[in-house]
């Protein structure tokens, strides 16, 4: 996508949505257990793909082009994860409860 996105994102939210000004298609971006996915739909037809999991190389290239995305992330994970999760080493987050969040605390922690 360009320049000429629009964020469509509230401040709790663990969903980000980019649509293109022109005829490309909208791209979502979730984080769902730890791992960063995107689907991309026709904006016209209301057609949907599923959901797909990005790759450390494809979270790398949004980091290196500071991408309203990577600024996205880095705000929903922090940095230092987001640099885990470009170079794979980020493991598995489980999902928003509290005893789990704590639990994510300790692992990253153990990080440190």
């Amino acid at each position: 996508m360009t320049g000429k996105e629009v964020e469509i994102m509230s401040s709790g939210s663990i969903h980000l949505r980019l649509e293109a000004r022109s005829s490309f298609p909208a791209k979502e971006y979730r984080i769902k257990r730890g791992s960063v996915e995107v689907r991309t739909f026709d904006c016209e037809s209301d057609h949907m793909r599923i959901w797909s999991r990005l790759t450390p190389e494809q979270l790398s290239t949004h980091v290196k082009h500071h991408t309203v995305v990577a600024r996205w992330l880095e705000r929903r994970l922090g940095w230092r994860r987001l640099l885990r999760a470009c170079v794979g080493l980020e493991p598995e987050i489980p999902s928003d409860s509290r005893a789990e969040a704590s639990e994510v605390v300790k692992q990253e922690q153990a990080w440190v």
